[in-house]
């Protein structure tokens, strides 16, 4: 009788592994994207740009971050597909970037350049009245 729990215990001993192995294969591949963000005609880094990682149709937002003070930025467990990604900064011209494709264990790198947005704006007249 010893021996054949014995049997059993190693038995189950081999089987629990693999199915507790086979559990971990189910989560979705990830991948990762980062780069840099600088200025276009400085060639200097912009600190504080906003990313967002949006669906390949646009209609919904994934995910985002900003970029630190060397302009730089890493947007991780992003699961496998095609992304839209933009960045935006007050005073530049938002950059979009279609066909983003994130592969599983695999960083993308970008270096995005921002260029100036140059508005004019209308004269502001400022008049007063002395009435006393």
């Amino acid at each position: 009788m010893k021996r054949v729990i014995f049997l059993f215990a190693l038995l189950l001993c081999n089987i629990l592994p693999e199915n507790i192995n086979a559990n971990n294969d189910t989560e979705p591949p990830i991948g990762s994207i980062s780069g840099t963000v600088v200025d276009q005609a400085l060639n200097q880094p912009v600190a504080y740009a906003a990313i967002v990682v949006k669906s390949e149709d646009g209609t919904e937002t994934i995910t985002g971050g900003i970029t630190t003070e060397e302009g730089t930025f890493e947007i991780k467990k992003l699961p496998e597909g095609n992304f839209i990604l933009e960045v935006q900064f007050i005073g530049y011209k938002t950059v979009t970037l279609s066909n983003v494709l994130v592969t599983a264990g695999k960083e993308v790198f970008l270096d995005i350049k921002l260029e100036e947005s140059v508005e004019a704006l209308k004269e502001v007249v400022i008049t007063a009245d002395d009435d006393k």
